[in-house]
C-alpha cells in the first residue's frame, strides 16, 4: 500500500486531492490484498474528499455523510455536462456499495473492483468541478430545496428562489481556497 499522507489540522484543496489519490490507491491495494471490505470503504472516501474540498469552498455543511449524498445529488444538477451515466453511477456506487459494504460485508470482489472502476471515472469529474466557480442555480423542485437547506442551512429558501453563485455562502465563492 502507499504511504499515507502526512497529518494535516489545514484542510486545502491540495491536501484533500492528495488524500483521494491515496485512498484511490489504498483502496485496490486493499482489493488486491483480500481486504474488499476496507477496499470499498476507501474508494467511497476517495470521493469524499473531494465533496468536502467543494463544500468548503463553498461555506456548506459537510459533516455528514447524508449531507456528503445530497451535496453529490446538488453537484449533477448544476453540472449536467458530468452527469453521465457512468459519472453518476460512479458516485451513486461508491456510496450505496462502498460504503454500505463496510457495515453489511455483501459484495464480492469483483463487485468492489467496479466501485473502485466506478470511482475512478468519476474523480476526474469532481477535479473539473472542484476548480470551477460555482454556477447560478434556480431551485426548481422540493428535492433542490431540502438539499440546498440541508447544506446552506438556510431555511428561508423556497421553490424559485435564484443566485448567481449556486448558492454558495463563500465571499468570493473561490473553489481554489478551502476554508
Amino acid at each position: 500500500m502507499p504511504p499515507e499522507p502526512q497529518p494535516s489540522q489545514e484542510h486545502t484543496p491540495e491536501s484533500r486531492k492528495a488524500m483521494s489519490r491515496w485512498l484511490t490507491a489504498a483502496a485496490n491495494a486493499e482489493l488486491k490484498a483480500g481486504h474488499r471490505i476496507q477496499a470499498g470503504e476507501k474508494a467511497w472516501n476517495a470521493v469524499v474528499q473531494y465533496y468536502k474540498l467543494i463544500a468548503a469552498s463553498r461555506g456548506w455543511r459537510h459533516d455528514s455523510t447524508r449531507q456528503l449524498e445530497s451535496l453529490g445529488r446538488h453537484l449533477m444538477s448544476e453540472f449536467p455536462e458530468y452527469a453521465a451515466d457512468e459519472v453518476i453511477n460512479g458516485l451513486s456506487d461508491a456510496y450505496h456499495k462502498g460504503h454500505e459494504n463496510f457495515y453489511e460485508n455483501v459484495l464480492y470482489d469483483d463487485e468492489v473492483l467496479d466501485v473502485i472502476e466506478g470511482v475512478g471515472t468519476a474523480l476526474p469529474a469532481l477535479e473539473a468541478i472542484s476548480t470551477t466557480v460555482p454556477r447560478p442555480f434556480r431551485i426548481e423542485s422540493r428535492s433542490q430545496l431540502r438539499r440546498l437547506r440541508l447544506l446552506t442551512g438556510n431555511e428561508a429558501l423556497q421553490v424559485g428562489d435564484e443566485s448567481p453563485v449556486g448558492f454558495s455562502l463563500a465571499a468570493d465563492s473561490n473553489p481554489s481556497s478551502e476554508q
